[in-house]
């Protein structure tokens, strides 16, 4: 789901990729180095993290 549909898309560290989809109220942010995901979580701290919100 957020990889395919991501509400943002933002530059990580070390040319990695991270996607943001917010889902019930919380932030799933996965993050991937080219087709590997790193690791994916979920935070209350939506301001934090993305551009717009």
């Amino acid at each position: 789901m957020a990889l395919n549909n991501p509400d943002e898309t933002v530059p990580g560290h070390k040319g990695r990729t991270v996607y943001h989809k917010i889902i019930k109220g919380k932030l799933l942010r996965v993050v991937t180095r080219g087709d590997t995901v790193i690791t994916a979580y979920h935070t209350s701290k939506i301001k934090k993290y993305t551009k717009g919100e």
